[in-house]
């Protein structure tokens, strides 16, 4: 089982499940629901500075209504696909799982869908439609396995997968989605892990980066992770190499720019904070590294360093407010600099 696992992390860091139970999202259509696999829980503390922890080898977390359960089921991979046990997703979306011990066939209903599955069978009956499966079905510890399409398929739901912060998620929903709205994946992401942390300090989650997460409090005191913003002096305003370019760019998106650079291995970030309370990340970085940023016409130009390695980035700051800002891989020799700007 060790080798399923490591296969399976090398393309998909996290899956998770949701039951809608909103607290502060004001999403349409939400999905079912949305499954967290092998992660630890979230841990607000000083030592924490990364939202998404460690892999725990022994269990599967997922979350109904926001409430964190676990299994010992393992993920597995088969023909290049992602396998998920049948019972446990079908049960978490509400539907009927049972097995026909004289026919050796699982039937799933759910409302006015009705599925039969043989293991080792390359079709599916879907309501009395027959439907091929790309990779069969296959029992392993007793229980039935299905590629992530198939389930979808049996269970009349969407699977979304969406890739965002340098994580996989896989969304099974009733209608598709499009999670590329940075609020709505934010309140999504809201709901599940960081639900109870959220909850208990009465915060309200603004935006998801690689290594933080900003949250907001009903006095509207902001928070980087554990750090209220408004009181930590590693938050400054920032003005980079080319002041100037700074300041017309945040007259332009009605925003002021934000540096937190606390002492390492706390992870840098660069923000945008708009006038009406909402908290964009703009770049930030893991622990251990670094960057040195500066604004210059529509960009931030960014050189992070780690170890002995530097990577030049380019980011547009014209994406609507609510899309996250998506680096771009330039060369040194891209950057703006004293020399070659006009001003």
């Amino acid at each position: 089982m060790k080798s399923y696992k490591q296969i399976f992390f090398s393309i998909l860091l996290s899956i998770w499940v949701f039951l809608p139970n909103t607290a502060f999202a004001q999403i349409t259509e939400q999905p079912n629901f949305f499954i967290c696999i092998s992660t630890k829980f979230y841990d607000d503390s000083v030592y924490n500075e990364s939202i998404f922890t460690e892999q725990s080898d022994n269990e599967t977390a997922y979350y109904i209504n926001g409430q964190r359960q676990a299994t010992n089921l393992p993920i597995l991979m088969e023909n290049g696909r992602t396998m998920l046990p049948l019972r446990l997703i079908g049960e978490a979306c509400g539907a009927n799982v049972a097995w026909n011990s004289n026919e050796q066939q699982a039937i799933i209903t759910l409302n006015n869908h009705k599925t039969i599955i043989k293991p080792s069978s390359s079709v599916m009956l879907v309501n009395n439609e027959q439907l091929n499966i790309d990779t069969a079905p296959l029992v392993h510890n007793d229980t039935l396995y299905l590629p992530l399409r198939s389930i979808g398929e049996a269970l009349g739901k969407k699977i979304i997968w969406q890739s965002k912060l340098g994580q996989s998620f896989i969304i099974v929903c009733n209608q598709e989605q499009n999670f590329s709205n940075r609020r709505q994946f934010n309140e999504l992401l809201s709901q599940t892990y960081l639900k109870q942390m959220l909850l208990e300090n009465n915060r309200k989650l603004l935006d998801v980066g690689q290594s933080a997460i900003i949250s907001v409090d009903e006095t509207g005191n902001y928070y980087r992770n554990y750090a209220a913003i408004n009181e930590s002096t590693a938050w400054h305003n920032f003005d980079g190499m080319f002041p100037d370019e700074t300041e017309t760019m945040a007259k332009k998106l009605g925003c002021t720019f934000r540096y937190y650079d606390p002492p390492m291995p706390n992870a840098e970030m660069l923000t945008a904070f708009y006038a009406d309370g909402d908290v964009k990340i703009i770049y930030d970085v893991p622990p251990y590294h670094s960057f040195d940023a500066f604004i210059y016409d529509n960009y931030v130009y960014i050189t992070e360093y780690h170890n002995n390695t530097k990577q030049f980035l380019r980011i547009n700051l014209e994406m609507a407010q609510n899309e996250y800002f998506v680096p771009e891989i330039i060369k040194e020799s891209d950057l703006p600099n004293s020399s070659n700007v006009t001003k």
